[in-house]
């Protein structure tokens, strides 16, 4: 897993949450993380373009600017 920064609010409830992501170079070099819009795991639309899956574990609340963990898909 690598980590990153992340660049919009999300969250997690009662459990391990892998989200759709986008990662790009940050302006200070680091990863930014940003979740794209997901609207459930029936969501195959939201893998589109997606480049990472953020990772929140289990009622996680992280808000932008936060380190976060994702696993990279290419």
């Amino acid at each position: 897993m690598e980590s990153g920064i992340l660049g919009s609010d999300a969250r997690s409830k009662g459990r391990p949450l892998f989200l759709p992501a986008s990662v790009a170079p940050s302006p200070e070099g680091d990863n930014l993380v940003t979740p794209r819009p997901w609207t459930g795991s029936g969501d195959w639309t939201a893998l589109c373009g997606a480049t990472a899956l953020l990772h929140l574990p289990p009622r996680t609340a992280a808000t932008s600017g936060d380190r976060v963990d994702f696993l990279r898909l290419s």
